[in-house]
């Protein structure tokens, strides 16, 4: 069996008064394959900065992996 990173993306949860139900999800697609808790936060930051009195939450992490099953290897 062999797994092979396929892609990641994540959802940044800014929190704000001015938003439905005082949160909004910035999405993004393909991005490194494992971002690490620093790089999250600093784009996060970032981010809520441009908006009006944003505020960073949280951070959702998807990771898509290819996982192969290669028969001829259990058999041998």
């Amino acid at each position: 069996m062999a797994t092979s990173w396929q892609a990641t993306t994540i959802a940044l949860e800014m929190k704000g008064e001015h938003y439905e139900d005082g949160v909004m999800f910035r999405r993004f697609n393909k991005i490194v394959a494992a971002p690490s808790a620093a790089q999250l936060k600093t784009l996060g930051t970032a981010l809520a900065k441009l908006g009006v009195a944003d505020q960073l939450g949280d951070a959702e992490v998807t990771v898509k992996q290819l996982v192969s099953f290669d028969d001829q290897e259990e058999g041998e």
